[in-house]
């Protein structure tokens, strides 16, 4: 398996957060800070400087719409605010698994970080309702949920419950998963039975993978491909970017486009980092962050098709149920609705999400 890391000023591969400060800017200005103390704000030439680095561990490569949505906040504010700030970037899995950096972000060893709604479901109930299969009839649906103020009132609420995060614009995760394995082609959920798939931990994801008839067994996302070649599990329910992106083709011959679960990012940061910002930069960075974020899912919007296209060239059975084929999927996955797995949801969320459509 090939990972294909961020390039772009990764500064260390290290988990250190004190090497990676004292490689930043802060301590070639000499203002030596500790990792909640506050920095100096240098103005020069119509720009002003906030010296303290921002470490933000990124997704697999400079063109996956994560790192746009991170990378370019740093060019926006430059660009149209005159602030200067230092995004220091690390690859992908050198700071650590996705449910750790969801733990670490909240402790300020690392300042930002995203995961699907399925992987904070591990810190917070409150995005579960974004995982129920069938949901989002399409992708403009689902535009209209993240820019829409039930998402911002979900990110309010989050941020009151945990108390150590600021969270920014949504960031969107190559639209709807596909049920791919190693065995046999899906046609219906009958085709399932027995299949082992690697799940998150959420309640629904797992939920899901039996409403189906498969075996669900929760794993760590960098631990999916040997996962796969050791048949630990046969699958993943996954969007066709991560497969793709991730080799997964080397490992998987089937994928079925059940269309149950529109994928996205929870994005984000160390509180004390972003109010250690003068409040004039903390407006103008959530005014860059959206405009970031914008940019890279509008990118992440056009490129389901095309790596689904990806797949098939490199040899996955890309299969697209019939109409009755299709219905059998959503009437066993809508099941669940009912079920424990979906005891702790917020059913007036899951109004304003469906009042959306």
């Amino acid at each position: 398996m090939t990972l294909v890391p961020s390039r772009k000023k990764s500064k260390s591969s290290v988990v250190s957060r004190r090497e990676v400060l004292k490689k930043s800017s802060l301590v070639a200005a000499g203002a030596a800070i500790g990792i909640t103390g506050f920095p100096a704000i240098v103005r020069s030439a119509g720009s002003k400087k906030f010296l303290r680095p921002i470490i933000a561990p990124l997704g697999a490569g400079e063109d996956e719409p994560q790192y746009i949505a991170v990378t370019s906040i740093e060019k926006i504010l430059k660009e149209r605010f005159d602030w200067e700030i230092d995004m220091v970037t690390h690859p992908y899995g050198t700071m650590g698994s996705t449910r750790g950096q969801l733990l670490t972000v909240q402790t300020g060893f690392i300042d930002i970080a995203a995961g699907s709604t399925g992987n904070w479901s591990t810190v917070t109930k409150l995005w579960q309702y974004m995982d129920l299969p069938y949901l989002f009839d399409d992708w403009e649906h689902a535009w209209r949920m993240i820019h829409s103020d039930a998402w911002w009132e979900t990110a309010k609420k989050m941020e009151d419950e945990l108390g150590t995060i600021k969270v920014l614009p949504a960031n969107t995760s190559g639209g709807f998963r596909m049920l791919s394995n190693n065995t046999r082609q899906l046609k219906t959920p009958d085709d399932v039975k027995g299949l082992k798939f690697r799940t998150t931990a959420s309640p629904l994801d797992v939920g899901l993978i039996r409403s189906w008839g498969g075996n669900p067994s929760p794993i760590d996302w960098m631990e999916t491909y040997p996962s796969i070649q050791q048949n630990v599990v046969n699958g993943i329910h996954v969007q066709p970017y991560w497969t793709h992106r991730f080799n997964f083709f080397e490992v998987l011959k089937h994928a079925t486009e059940v269309r149950a679960v529109w994928a996205v990012n929870v994005m984000v940061m160390n509180r004390q980092t972003y109010e250690a910002m003068p409040e004039a930069l903390q407006d103008a960075f959530m005014l860059a962050a959206k405009e970031a974020a914008d940019i890279a899912n509008k990118k992440d919007w056009g490129w389901e098709d095309l790596y689904k296209d990806k797949l098939r060239k490199d040899g996955v059975d890309v299969y697209k149920p019939s109409e009755a084929e299709y219905k059998e999927w959503r009437k066993r996955g809508e099941s669940i609705w009912e079920s424990d797995a979906a005891k702790n949801i917020d059913k007036s969320m899951v109004e304003k999400v469906m009042a959306l459509r």
